[in-house]
């Protein structure tokens, strides 16, 4: 219901902002425009960035900033609470470069943080993206999308990318585990992909993407015990067609494999996804997903859960729906996505249920803005270890606030909520952060 009000709404207020239509393959001839399918289609994530965000020119840009973060419950336990208060500076440099055959843009990230009751937890941090899309020939192209990170998750809303697409929601690894917000995490997301336009409204190709979430070795949850490695691979093959202006379906066949390390479960799966997408303006775009999926599952170390056999084989289905707008000072993403996945942490891989919803305002010609997200995630195990409850529950919330002053300085504020529950237990933790930020920002273009 809360996608199709949402839908009913966001047109009129696109409409009433009038914006620019956006060069698409219905007003533009093949040779100088080529077939792109929608976003979720075309397995990329929606950003949160406005229309006079997106790169019309080639630029570099660059920046230092420090903040402070106050959490009442650093390990995220539910008894003996341990506050702290982190620091981060780090300095960022991102480069978008614009030709007719190209479209990059690179991001990186290094800084440092310290923590004040603990000190172990102090450490580096870096992170870095790249999103580009070469168009080898007239028909062909090639996709590189790439995150990286090395934080603490003290830190994770901070250094949040709103104009990055990055792996889309049907590709994405499991990042939905509530650690403790001191942990350190490192994690990679990688997407590669071939697309042919074969006809004036088709496109076809292959895609893989690859995975992981690496914790230190000594990790541990106080509610559920050991943090596992975990890896994730994925081949597709897929063929898009647009029917109508507006509208698209799609097909895609694909093969992944999850890993729990230091091999304690292995899951292969095997699914056929359809994909329906309906553009409803030039800035509005929902996709509805679904199919069947075959996995097999196995470990010396656990023993199958209820719903799997002794050889740990399991039909199921995946489905989703995601709504994507961005609007000339408003910008929004709602997403609902159950289907097989890796285990984030956990011991096995999962059943994962995530349903989301984030609101990017700009409130004034300044550029200061606030935005708004909420999540809710459900991991199931597909085999659960003696010592780990089968199901895990999560809910997170964030508000934020950004002044900006003169050109080139900003401050921010900003508070989340988490919640973990393990229902066969009984047991919850929560936690609460506060934050605050001051950075100075430069941008030059590039020229032609």
């Amino acid at each position: 219901m809360v996608v199709i009000f949402l839908l009913f709404l966001m047109p009129m207020d696109v409409r009433a902002q009038q914006p620019q239509p956006t060069p698409g393959p219905e007003n533009m001839p093949v040779d100088d425009s080529p077939l792109a399918a929608p976003v979720t289609l075309n397995g990329q994530g929606g950003p949160l960035a406005f229309q006079s965000e997106a790169p019309a020119q080639s630029y570099l840009s660059g920046g230092i900033s420090a903040a402070g973060v106050y959490t009442e419950n650093a390990l995220l336990t539910n008894a003996n609470k341990l506050e702290n208060f982190g620091y981060m500076v780090q300095s960022h440099i991102a480069w978008s470069q614009m030709t007719s055959r190209l479209k990059w843009n690179l991001g990186l990230n290094g800084g440092f943080i310290g923590n004040s009751n603990l000190g172990a937890q102090n450490q580096a941090a870096e992170s870095a993206t790249i999103d580009a899309t070469w168009r080898l020939t007239e028909h062909v192209s090639f996709r590189l999308s790439d995150t990286f990170g090395n934080v603490t998750g003290l830190f994770s809303s901070i250094s949040s990318q709103t104009q990055q697409t990055g792996v889309g929601v049907v590709e994405k690894s499991n990042n939905t585990l509530l650690v403790p917000p001191v942990q350190r995490v490192l994690s990679n997301e990688s997407l590669l992909e071939i697309g042919v336009q074969v006809g004036p409204n088709t496109v076809t190709g292959v895609r893989g993407s690859y995975g992981l979430i690496d914790y230190p070795t000594s990790s541990q949850s106080a509610q559920f015990g050991t943090l596992y490695n975990t890896r994730g691979y994925s081949a597709e093959a897929f063929y898009d067609w647009k029917f109508a202006v507006r509208q698209w379906v799609g097909l895609t066949v694909r093969g992944q494999r999850f890993e729990t390390l230091p091999a304690i479960a292995r899951t292969d799966v095997g699914s056929v996804l359809l994909y329906y997408s309906f553009t409803a303006t030039p800035t509005v775009t929902l996709t509805l997903f679904g199919g069947p999926e075959y996995s097999n599952t196995s470990s010396a170390a656990a023993t199958a859960a209820p719903g799997l056999n002794g050889q740990g084989h399991f039909w199921s289905s995946g489905e989703g729906a995601t709504l994507n707008w961005g609007g000339i000072r408003t910008s929004a993403n709602v997403s609902y996505v159950r289907q097989l996945n890796d285990g984030g942490g956990l011991a096995s891989s999962v059943t994962l249920q995530t349903a989301s919803a984030a609101l990017r305002r700009q409130l004034s010609r300044r550029q200061n803005e606030i935005q708004f997200s909420v999540a809710y995630s459900r991991n199931n195990l597909l085999l659960s270890p003696s010592l780990s409850a089968p199901s895990i529950q999560g809910l997170s919330a964030l508000a934020s606030f950004e002044q900006h002053f003169a050109r080139s300085f900003a401050a921010g504020v900003a508070y989340s909520w988490q919640r973990q529950d393990l229902p066969s237990s009984g047991t919850s933790s929560y936690t609460s952060v506060v934050s605050f930020t001051l950075s100075y920002d430069f941008s030059h273009p590039l020229g032609k």
